[in-house]
């Protein structure tokens, strides 16, 4: 059951601020509204996440293959 909390309360030793919408057993929910520290709400709709165009990555350079140096040859006699 959903409900919207008119007053700051504990819930199963946990503090609750006033304002929070809350999905609570039945029982629990039943008790808060009888006792005037909440009323009953409609589950919060889920906003869908904004469908966002694929960002175009840049195509991928390789990597330089790394030039070994090595030194002249020298040919003594």
């Amino acid at each position: 059951m959903f409900v919207t909390l008119l007053r700051q309360v504990m819930i199963a030793g946990e503090p609750a601020n006033a304002g929070s919408v809350l999905d609570l057993p039945e029982t629990v929910g039943t008790l808060l509204i009888g006792i005037g520290k909440a009323t009953a709400t409609e589950p919060p709709k889920v906003a869908e996440p904004a469908a966002e165009p694929p960002t175009e990555l840049p195509p991928a350079k390789a990597p330089k293959p790394r030039s070994t140096k090595t030194s002249p040859l020298t040919l003594e006699d």
